[in-house]
């Protein structure tokens, strides 16, 4: 897997942009599941799933620039939920809710710049929701990641407070 990993970073330099972005999400995607299987867990863990990364890197619709709006922080949230949905037993699914609960703080302060006081309750509850999903898992490096993202006075704009 090491060898994959390498081989799929060194062309992204050469690439323009967002692809050059979308690269390193999945690059660092990947890395984060090898380190998953190569003891950065605690306790047991299932063998991370090559194929359920590259399904979920590969398709989910980042944006390059969000442009202090929830939209975009949005949109990738409701993929990582559409896609625990459907593999609710994968091996990244820790790492997939602290994913989903990132874009909905950032969607949540988004809303705060865009005066969208409707999107404030939502994004701030699937935030939470997440987070908690994300500490289920019981594994003392995601929870110390939650319990980070969870008192940092913003992920993304600031001054909009925490959800």
């Amino acid at each position: 897997m090491a060898e994959w990993i390498e081989k799929q970073s060194e062309p992204a330099g050469k690439l323009p942009g967002k692809y050059f972005m979308k690269r390193a999400f999945i690059v660092l995607f990947l890395l984060l599941c090898f380190l998953y299987h190569e003891g950065w867990a605690e306790g047991p863990r299932p063998q991370p799933s090559l194929t359920d990364a590259r399904l979920f890197a590969g398709g989910v619709p980042l944006g390059l620039e969000w442009e202090g709006m929830s939209a975009g922080p949005l949109r990738e949230a409701e993929y990582a939920e559409e896609w625990l949905k459907r593999y609710p037993r994968s091996p990244l699914v820790p790492f997939l809710h602290l994913f989903a609960a990132h874009r909905y703080r950032s969607a949540f302060e988004a809303a705060g710049l865009e005066k969208a006081g409707d999107l404030l309750p939502m994004a701030g509850r699937k935030h939470r929701e997440h987070l908690r999903a994300a500490r289920s898992a019981g594994n003392d490096k995601i929870n110390c990641i939650a319990d980070d993202m969870d008192t940092l006075p913003y992920v993304y704009l600031s001054g909009f407070g925490r959800p």
